[in-house]
């Protein structure tokens, strides 16, 4: 049982540029993400571990692998109960291999699904055809597939998609975060995640002059409340609404590419601001009193696009459920001052 980890990238740290309409009365929202440390992006090759399948979580004996976790913050939460649980599971060994590990049990969703699995494929890219990406089997949606393709991972290419819960896998190797945790990636990890797809899809480089609002008035929770209003102001501006569940993985590529503006609230759909062009600009629909989702601002920052915000009322208890209330006096004016000439 012999483990080989190599350090991929060094030590780094993140430095993040203020937003572009930064008051500092909200300080307390960014303060603790203008600067963030990595140790380094690591590549771990092993024999003989357990994996729990939907969540990623590699384990060998009593000690879980702290670089498969979500984030170094959640080693406490996979200590000794989450072992003794586990061991009770049953589970067969999967031979063959060696296979390739690259998810989080966030990552089924879209946004964390191109924020943090994809940015750890890049950091390992040229090493891909030696492994057999391993995937929960429910992740059949085709975004995953077409997210695949700029690294040649194809329907033709084998990727094992593992139903049961838990595995013993006699090779597994996976690529630690591309950051200090998910979401938060490194800057030229990102650019680069960015050429590769223009690259591959032949994504144009022209001038981007759209301008979109990304509604989330079709899905399942976390509306704006007062959408209505909120569309009215920004058509008076020259925007179009958008809803990116409604369009292929490549046509949200092309119009993210082709916008100047993207506006939305805290979501998977503003995650396709990996494909706007340096100097585009994002406004995010932030939520009062929640300082911890900032990965929206931490891109922005690596790709170079000017990060504007707005605080919004929240009605809801449930930080990730709640729905948004956007004073539309305030987004005319933050409007105003991002298409000043």
């Amino acid at each position: 049982m012999i483990d080989k980890t190599e350090m991929l990238i060094p030590p780094f740290v993140l430095n993040r540029r203020l937003p572009a309409n930064y008051d500092p009365a909200d300080e307390r929202y960014f303060c603790h993400e203008l600067s963030r440390t990595c140790d380094g992006i690591f590549f771990t090759q092993c024999e003989n571990v357990d994996l729990d399948v939907p969540k990623g979580v590699v384990s060998r004996g009593w000690k879980v692998y702290p670089t498969s976790l979500a984030a170094p913050s959640l080693v406490p939460s996979y200590g000794l109960g989450y072992l003794l649980r586990a061991k009770l599971k049953p589970r067969e060994r999967l031979g063959g291999g060696p296979y390739l590990l690259a998810h989080t049990s966030y990552c089924e969703g879209y946004g964390h699904w191109m924020s943090d699995t994809i940015p750890r494929l890049y950091t390992i890219r040229d090493r891909l055809p030696h492994y057999q990406l391993l995937l929960p089997a429910h992740y059949r949606a085709r975004f995953y597939l077409d997210s695949l393709a700029p690294f040649g991972i194809t329907e033709s290419t084998p990727i094992h998609y593992e139903s049961a819960s838990f595995r013993k896998v006699t090779q597994l190797a996976f690529p630690s975060h591309a950051g200090p945790s998910f979401c938060n990636v490194k800057e030229d990890v990102l650019t680069g995640v960015r050429d590769l797809y223009f690259d591959h899809f032949g994504i144009s480089r022209d001038v981007p002059k759209r301008r979109i609002y990304v509604s989330r008035a079709k899905v399942a929770r976390r509306f704006v409340k007062n959408d209505a209003e909120v569309t009215d102001v920004l058509s008076r501006f020259g925007f179009e609404i958008v809803h990116f569940q409604d369009h292929s993985f490549l046509e949200q590529l092309k119009i993210a590419a082709e916008s100047e503006i993207m506006i939305g609230l805290t979501g998977s759909g503003l995650n396709n601001m990996m494909f706007m062009q340096p100097g585009s600009k994002v406004l995010e629909f932030k939520m009062e009193d929640d300082f911890h989702n900032l990965h929206y601002f931490g891109f922005s920052s690596g790709l170079s696009l000017p990060y504007h915000y707005l605080i919004c009322k929240a009605t809801g208890p449930i930080r990730f459920d709640a729905d948004f209330v956007v004073d539309t006096k305030k987004l005319e004016h933050v409007i105003r001052f991002m298409t000043a000439k």
